[in-house]
């Protein structure tokens, strides 16, 4: 399935887990799966261009002005680099040579840039934020996304803009969820990706949340909403068809305080994460039916996500990896704070320790295959990721970092060294990096 990627994560984000899953296209605007990139002020830029080398050590290829501060951000796809400043200007750069493909004005108010798998390019736009009271009295503010825009990746033209935000695109269609200005559910739209023709559309009011995903050997072919308590309605993405709907637990948001519930669809089962006193659970029910499967506590200091063959569930110990019919633990490995599932049924999981090192593991047994050291992974975001790249910072050669390759037999390869850049802030595309560097510079490196 494909995400529509929301960016990259700027210097002062989180370090993202990993990239969010994609292949061919799923899209998850409001999650922390979807990065989000602090980068670059654009004025008109000045780029040192260059005929791309056959095979070489790191060599930057282009770079253009950029100043995370200000909220800039970046992406990359269809082969192009797109740049968005807080103005509100979107800039596509050739990827290979930074030469200007396009730049469209006017775009106030969005907040991501997100290439799909469609030769488009959407952009949420934001309203103003809204000034709500909170339960105990004081004010807070909050942020919600009242159009989406897509343009054409090639040329920069509009091709259609509709009220709410694109949280998921699969197949040709993309789910719009409006709010109104208190952030409450209102409406979910389905429409054609490539021209925003509606497909079909159902009320919101009343819902609690909503979540989209695959069944067996689909992608996302299935939309579930949650009402405030518990009622569950699984929609067929497709057509709108009803296919089941049951009761499942729920802490409605008038009850949560230091309690919650999320909910997520992963290959036709439905998941709903309780906490609640301290305690968790995790119950999974099929979405064909709303039958439950099987029920697990969990610790309440702790989350849950896909780990290709297994379910992972995470929590202050560790990591285990449980059966997708069952629930049972098929293997549990201490110290483990995360994973990703890479596509050839291994995960690569990071440690819970200060240097928060790296470990390539079986997915389905847990059995450890490779260390591959303290290294920051870099993600490609497309139908067919490829392994991520590690960048070390090191101490010798002075003001470098090294940039090395996971390859198909689990041994980290050195690839060379480039100058440094900001934390968590590259992407990958190919043999390319894309990175925010110091002193306000996006930069474009080949290290093939």
């Amino acid at each position: 399935m494909t995400v529509i990627e929301l960016g990259l994560v700027g210097h002062d984000g989180d370090r993202p887990a990993g990239p969010p899953r994609r292949a061919p296209l799923r899209v998850v605007f409001r999650r922390v799966r979807v990065l989000v990139a602090a980068v670059a002020a654009l004025c008109l830029p000045t780029l040192a261009g260059s005929a791309r080398p056959v095979s070489h050590s790191p060599q930057q290829l282009w770079s253009a002005p950029f100043a995370p501060d200000n909220g800039d951000v970046f992406s990359v796809g269809s082969g192009r680099v797109f740049v968005l400043t807080a103005g509100g200007v979107l800039t596509a750069y050739g990827a290979d040579d930074g030469a200007v493909h396009w730049s469209a004005k006017g775009l106030t108010g969005a907040a991501w840039v997100s290439p799909t798998d469609f030769r488009l390019v959407l952009l949420p736009v934001y309203a103003s934020d809204s000034d709500l009271e909170s339960q105990d009295g004081g004010q807070t503010f909050r942020q919600h996304p009242h159009e989406t825009i897509a343009l054409d990746a090639a040329t920069g033209r509009e091709i259609w803009r509709l009220p709410g935000e694109a949280a998921v695109a699969e197949e040709g269609r993309v789910v719009l969820v409006e709010r109104d200005d208190a952030n409450v559910l209102r409406t979910v739209h389905v429409v054609r990706l490539h021209d925003g023709a509606p497909v079909w559309s159902r009320p919101a009011a009343g819902l609690e949340t909503w979540t989209a995903g695959g069944t067996p050997g689909a992608t996302a072919d299935r939309l579930a909403t949650v009402g405030r308590h518990g009622e569950v309605k699984v929609y067929d993405m497709a057509d709108g068809r009803l296919v089941a709907d049951g009761v499942v637990p729920w802490l409605g948001q008038d009850e949560q305080g230091e309690s919650y519930s999320e909910v997520m669809i992963e290959k036709g089962t439905l998941y709903v994460h309780n906490i609640q006193g301290g305690k968790g659970r995790i119950t999974a029910f099929d979405t064909a039916t709303m039958q439950r499967k099987w029920r697990v506590d969990v610790s309440s200091d702790g989350g849950f996500y896909p780990c290709g063959p297994v379910l992972c569930i995470s929590g202050p110990d560790g990591t285990s990896g449980h059966d997708r019919e069952t629930g049972a633990a098929r293997w549990s490995v201490p110290g483990m704070a995360s994973g990703v599932p890479l596509p050839d049924g291994t995960l690569m999981t990071s440690s819970r320790d200060a240097d928060s090192r790296n470990t390539l593991v079986d997915a389905a047994t847990g059995r450890p295959i490779a260390e591959l050291g303290a290294g920051t992974p870099v993600w490609e975001y497309s139908t067919s990721p490829r392994r991520p790249y590690l960048l070390n910072r090191v101490s010798q050669p002075a003001d470098r970092m090294t940039v090395s390759e996971l390859d198909d037999t689990g041994k980290v390869r050195l690839r060379g060294t480039i100058a440094p850049v900001l934390d968590d802030s590259c992407q990958a595309a190919g043999d390319l990096l894309v990175c925010a560097a110091p002193h306000g510079r996006l930069t474009v490196t080949d290290v093939g």
